[in-house]
């Protein structure tokens, strides 16, 4: 059964919750793929037609979660959502991954970033210790309970926002003559059915991981079945927008040969920042990223904790994950996820666990999308009080761009493939051990 101890007067505002998204989504991915993506693809406008693809991807997402997560508005995310529509084993899974992997990952490669983009700034701190004290301090954040993780999320993310809503106007506002125009604009239509395109779009997926964020808070949300909807589109539309702008201007200011030259590739967006306004526009992106980073790491910290929470609710050997302060916050799930995410901060390669952790997400992400065929069999329109417009079409565009990266990243990755099916099979084995006797 799900936790009472939060009140209604600690639950999470809409603001808040759309927030959320936007926080869990603006975090690494934006600043780091343009430099692998313009490896694989030959010209801006198919670069740019990612981010489009992406967003309605996303947003085509977002539709089915929100019918699911109105009809199911607990925490938990997929944990919940496939427990209910499918069966608790494959729940299970769902959240073994997430606790282990596909948030504690994240955590850890946005901390790394922040450290990358921070050190130069904060020359004396030293080496490694930027990423873990980022961690820690956003932890100790969201354990001091939800009210006080609400206020500082919404703090945050508000200042991520104008920081880079300003620097998107200001270089699109840089003089023509000024700019290094990239020149590169034909469409190859062959292009955008290969591998190159399919597998730059798991770059642009990793960038949208987030846009579900909502429902993994859905047991803390003032009337989720509205909340819920409002924040997932709300959220995934605002992104789409920042996301298009944002790499639009790095393209606009800096040459392709430049950004294919680039040894390290997540440098990518300072050199952007370089060319639009010189050294110091570097700096002023390094401190932009750095700003944000604060906002995307306790976004996935709180959102992280929840699944573990409602393991922890569900399945008695994982108890004491459920246990939560006077403040309501589940400190032991909180410091579960902190602690991975510090243990992988010293051991993660940025492509291949990137790779790793969006194969996996999206086989989940997958089945959960699927689940609203499941939901509208067996529901009728009282019990499911959001429905999705253009329904099949909706799903089937996420479901179709799903099943396209996951062939792809299975038949030119397949070693981060396998990776992520053995994690899989290591959660089938402590699922059968300790909670098939539920």
């Amino acid at each position: 059964m799900p936790s009472k101890a939060v009140s209604d007067s600690r639950r999470l505002s809409q603001i808040t919750v759309t927030g959320l998204v936007v926080a869990s989504m603006i975090g690494t991915g934006v600043y780091t793929s343009l430099g692998y993506q313009a490896d694989a693809l030959s010209s801006t406008t198919s670069l740019l037609l990612l981010w489009v693809v992406g967003g309605i991807h996303a947003l085509c997402g977002a539709f089915c979660y929100a019918e699911l997560s109105a009809a199911f508005p607990r925490s938990g995310g997929e944990y919940h959502l496939l427990s209910k529509v499918y069966h608790p084993c494959l729940g299970f899974l769902a959240g073994w991954v997430s606790v282990t992997v596909s948030f504690a990952a994240p955590i850890a490669l946005a901390a790394i970033a922040f450290e990358t983009y921070a050190a130069p700034l904060l020359p004396s701190v030293p080496t490694g210790s930027l990423a873990c004290l980022l961690i820690c301090f956003m932890t100790i954040v969201h354990c001091r309970g939800v009210q006080t993780g609400a206020r500082a999320q919404n703090w945050l993310t508000g200042v991520k926002l104008l920081l880079l809503s300003a620097f998107i106007i200001a270089g699109l506002l840089v003089p023509a003559e000024e700019a290094n125009l990239s020149t590169t604009t034909t469409l190859d239509f062959s292009e955008l059915l290969g591998g190159g395109f399919a597998v730059s779009l798991v770059y642009v997926s990793y960038s949208f991981t987030g846009w579900n964020a909502a429902v993994y808070v859905a047991g803390e949300t003032r009337n989720p079945s509205r909340t819920l909807p409002i924040a997932l589109l709300s959220g995934v539309a605002v992104v789409t927008v920042l996301y298009l702008s944002l790499n639009y201007v790095f393209l606009r200011v800096t040459p392709l040969e430049e950004i294919r030259a680039l040894e390290n590739k997540e440098g990518v967006a300072a050199l952007g920042a370089q060319h639009a306004f010189g050294a110091l526009g570097s700096n002023w992106l390094r401190a932009i990223i750095s700003a944000g980073l604060f906002s995307t790491v306790g976004a996935l910290i709180l959102t992280g904790s929840r699944i573990a929470t409602s393991i922890g609710e569900d399945y008695p050997v994982f108890g004491f994950l459920a246990k939560r302060n006077q403040r309501g916050a589940p400190i032991r799930a909180l410091l579960l996820i902190g602690c991975v995410a510090l243990t992988l901060v010293v051991t993660s390669s940025f492509e291949t666990v990137l790779v790793y952790i969006e194969f996996i997400t999206l086989i989940f992400t997958f089945m959960t999308a699927a689940g609203v065929f499941v939901l509208r069999r067996k529901a009728t329109k009282k019990e499911s009080p959001f429905r999705m417009p253009l329904f099949p079409l909706t799903p089937f565009i996420y479901l179709g761009i799903t099943a396209w990266i996951i062939w792809h990243v299975l038949t030119e990755r397949p070693v981060q493939a396998l990776a992520g099916l053995g994690t899989l099979a290591i959660g089938s084995i402590v699922y059968v051990l300790c909670c098939d006797k539920k």
